[in-house]
């Protein structure tokens, strides 16, 4: 599922800031450019206690977040994930009601991390997480004039 390989990217990222966030916002729509069908856009924020870095806590709160707003009978096109309230590691208020063993979800996002960055992209994966990678549309790009060879223009006189 894509959207738990985009949250997967952004946990990673924030953990190389040596940050964690309070909040992480989910959306889907679809094509808002095929009107003969339906358009839907929807969004939701996911507000975390304990500011967080660790991959499994995000995802499980962005994918049920998901099965919320998700309806079957619309085609989306687009997801993503936006992790915000990002607070340096040093700045993360804990909660007295906080039930989640911290140290072991860091101790664990460590290892992860660093297995992946030996090993590469998706080593170690949650087990929603897409393998396959982001799926980017490739049909309409522009010719690379100054990184392509082939790509340069040819004047004939």
């Amino acid at each position: 599922m894509q959207v738990s390989m985009f949250c997967a990217m952004a946990c990673e990222k924030l953990r190389k800031q040596d940050s964690h966030c309070y909040q992480a916002l989910l959306f889907i729509l679809t094509n808002p450019h095929k009107e003969e069908s339906p358009r839907h856009f929807e969004s939701t924020l996911v507000t975390f206690q304990v500011a967080t870095s660790s991959t499994l806590e995000i995802n499980r709160a962005v994918l049920q977040a998901l099965q919320r707003i998700f309806k079957p009978s619309f085609a989306y096109k687009k997801a993503g994930v936006i992790l915000m309230e990002i607070v340096p590691d040093s700045a993360v208020q804990g909660s007295l009601f906080d039930q989640l063993d911290r140290e072991k979800h860091q101790r664990l996002m460590k290892v992860v991390d660093k297995i992946n960055k030996k090993s590469g992209y998706s080593s170690v994966a949650v087990a929603t997480q897409s393998l396959e990678g982001i799926k980017m549309n490739r049909q309409h790009l522009s010719p690379q004039y100054t990184t392509k060879w082939s790509d340069i223009i040819k004047v004939k006189t």
